[in-house]
């Protein structure tokens, strides 16, 4: 790694604690632009999917157990971050992302170029989640903070329509971009040998399966799935799975228990490979949200299941941007989280042998998914490098 102190011209330090495909690729982008990559990350990362010019710094891992150990987490990566920033890489141009959430007032502490990358808006994340009021002191002081570092940094980057208005709060409008998320390529390149390792590991061949897949948080409606699947239980050969962790797991096992609901399966995270896998294994995908978040938020996974061709059955907010989405593309439909027997009614129809539904809602998705694709990531790395230089020709 060069000196931090060196004339090299381009050089950047990448943020996110927890990095994921999205930050991957946007990190790989980074690299055929600048001179100089350096990811701070929590997340442990195959040298295989990074190019060979970035630098991975590691910082204290995200951990989302508990609400206790994620607060924590966020505090320890915020403290090293800080310290890294501050007397290692001063002469370096920052780009951060939005986790941990602390990392976006960095630019309070340091003069370097700075450019956000906002996954989810913070203190506002902390009020749908059920955690604090908008009367709490806690937000009004991050909310405070946020003005004081935004009006520092030269870009804010959102993914979601609603995201963007919801920055207006804390800069003008004129420093927000807005770049949507994409597939994880590995979905694309999927290839099967016949036989689903994901459906014959759980006994689901002979199964019209229904899955939600990730984080199980306050603000994830996942009762009105459990609902659903009630109604359907006599139904055998249509199965819900509901798979990840978080703080409604427990709650959402002990529905399924107290209900006796033999059609669900509990499954914490899955490996990658099993988990593209189900996508390709499972008939419909599950996206619940709570209303409020619904409407500043479109989870990656959205793009993952359209990838693989999967039909959507939303819970959230039906004037949200995912249900925009989901009604402008024709990849399934969304539901108040109390219509559940209107979401039982949408299932039992896809379920439904030779489904012309099912049918156009999997060509739809196939359709929508190119629409999102890995040049954004190429969007995000010109964006930032054209603030400073002449705009990369491609």
């Amino acid at each position: 790694m060069n000196n931090p102190s060196s004339t090299s011209k381009n050089k950047i330090v990448l943020i996110n604690q927890a990095t994921g495909y999205l930050f991957r690729d946007v990190a790989n982008e980074f690299s055929k632009i600048y001179d100089e990559v350096i990811l701070m990350t929590g997340s442990e990362m195959d040298p295989d999917e990074l190019n060979k010019n970035i630098v991975v710094v590691p910082i204290y891992p995200y951990k989302k157990r508990s609400t206790v150990s994620r607060f924590i987490s966020w505090i320890a990566g915020f403290s090293q971050l800080l310290f890294l920033v501050m007397f290692r890489y001063r002469g370096y141009e920052l780009f951060i992302s939005s986790n941990p959430p602390l990392a976006t007032i960095l630019p309070l502490f340091c003069k370097n170029r700075t450019s956000l990358l906002i996954y989810d808006v913070y203190p506002d994340g902390l009020v749908s989640g059920g955690f604090v009021s908008k009367d709490n002191f806690l937000f009004n002081i991050w909310s405070y903070l946020n003005k004081k570092a935004y009006a520092k940094t030269e870009q804010l980057i959102s993914i979601t329509g609603g995201m963007s208005k919801l920055l207006e709060n804390y800069t003008e409008n004129d420093k927000i971009t807005l770049i949507p998320v994409w597939a994880d390529r590995k979905i694309f390149n999927y290839q099967s040998n016949g036989v689903n390792r994901f459906k014959k590991k759980y006994g689901l061949e002979n199964k019209f399966v229904v899955m939600y897949s990730g984080n199980m948080g306050k603000n994830h409606a996942l009762e009105s799935l459990v609902f659903v699947a009630e109604n359907l239980r006599q139904q055998e050969d249509l199965h819900f799975v509901i798979a990840g962790e978080g703080w409604k797991k427990k709650l959402v096992k002990e529905m399924i228990e107290n209900l006796n609901l033999k059609n669900c399966t509990i499954l914490s995270y899955m490996p990658t490979d099993l988990f593209i896998s189900s996508l390709y294994g499972i008939d419909v995908g599950v996206i619940s949200l709570g209303e409020d978040t619904s409407k500043i938020a479109i989870p990656s996974k959205t793009f993952n299941l359209l990838a693989a061709g999967k039909p959507l059955l939303c819970f959230a907010d039906k004037k949200s941007d995912l249900a925009d989405l989901v009604a402008k593309c024709n990849v399934g439909e969304t539901f108040a989280h109390h219509e559940i027997d209107e979401a039982t009614e949408f299932v039992k129809t896809l379920s439904e042998l030779s489904s012309s539904s099912q049918k156009k809602f999997s060509e739809n998705a196939v359709i929508a998914s190119k629409k999102y694709n890995y040049e954004n990531a190429a969007r995000i790395a010109e964006l930032v490098f054209s603030l400073h230089q002449q705009p990369v020709k491609r």
